[in-house]
């Protein structure tokens, strides 16, 4: 006969508070990068732009807008993104480098562990 024995975990008031305050800012900072990721897929586009340098085409990481089919740079479209979600620079740099190398997924966990300071 398998008996499986019953363990029970007694904690305090606030240790129960700790433990709840990390799943809060967990869902939190999930829910920032899956913002984030969703406006990018919305809007923008993973590509490449060639340029001529000495004699040889190099190609660099570049963003296609899908609304204008510009490209900008991942640079520049991080200022967008610093201002228009006012998240800092670390967390969205890694959140469009995640993204442009399609390592977002339904988990919305970060390939490095940056946290946001918003």
């Amino acid at each position: 006969m398998n008996m499986m024995s019953k363990n029970k975990l007694i904690i305090t008031e606030e240790q129960l508070a700790m433990i709840a305050n990390v799943i809060k800012e967990d869902a939190i900072h999930k829910s920032l990068i899956k913002q984030v990721g969703d406006y990018l897929t919305k809007y923008y586009t993973p590509s490449f732009g060639t340029y001529k340098e000495k004699g040889v085409y190099n190609n660099e990481p570049m963003i296609q807008n899908k609304i204008d089919e510009e490209l900008i740079t991942p640079k520049n479209l991080l200022k967008h993104l610093i201002d228009k979600f006012k998240l800092d620079q670390e967390f969205l740099s890694q959140i469009i480098r995640d993204w442009y190398d399609g390592k977002l997924d339904s988990n919305y966990l970060l390939s490095q562990n940056i946290l946001s300071t918003k």
